[in-house]
């Protein structure tokens, strides 16, 4: 009985290991489809990744690769459901990106790319109050970095969701401020 279960167990850790290898390969094979732009492939491996359990088998930070590669597909779905007028797809998508943007975030709290995209994702969804949080927390992080355009960015999109949320007069503030250090740098 004990050989059975012996055998057993390396049957096991044998289609564990596999598992494993596969997930890594399918994170690599996701990489060359967003890289050749090729989003059918892309959508069908991401789907497998997730029907099949896969992510759990990953590391951290392989983890964080999928997460960010879902996301930003997600993204770039809700953003041609909406050019199509369908609105409540559009939403789904966006859900979808918040979601895994943040799992990202537990992994990589101080990636300011992941932030300014999850600031995007709360735009998009009117959550303002978020939008500023976010591209707040991106700009900080892209400083940090000595990430200037990352930075820049961020800060042209808060200045954007301070104005949408109804705070034009701190909206302004920091647009002329910046503005001033603009020609101060010039």
């Amino acid at each position: 009985a004990e050989r059975i279960l012996q055998e057993a167990i390396k049957k096991v850790e044998h289609l564990t290991d596999f598992k494993i290898r596969t997930a890594q390969f399918m994170i690599a094979l996701i990489g060359v489809q967003v890289a050749l732009n090729d989003t059918t492939a892309l959508d069908a491996a991401i789907a497998k990744v997730e029907q099949e359990g896969l992510r759990s088998l990953l590391s951290a930070d392989e983890r964080a690769v999928f997460d960010t590669y879902a996301a930003d597909r997600a993204f770039q779905q809700a953003e041609s459901a909406q050019e199509r007028g369908e609105d409540l797809r559009a939403q789904e998508f966006l859900r979808r990106a918040s979601s895994q943007y943040k799992e990202v975030l537990n992994a990589e709290p101080n990636n300011h790319y992941i932030w300014f995209r999850l600031g995007q994702v709360s735009l998009k969804l009117k959550d303002y109050a978020s939008a500023v949080s976010n591209f707040t927390t991106a700009r900080q992080f892209a400083l940090k970095a000595r990430d200037q355009d990352a930075g820049h960015w961020s800060l042209f999109f808060w200045i954007q969701a301070l104005a949408l949320s109804g705070d034009r007069s701190q909206a302004r503030d920091l647009s002329v401020q910046y503005r001033q250090k603009s020609f101060e740098i010039l």
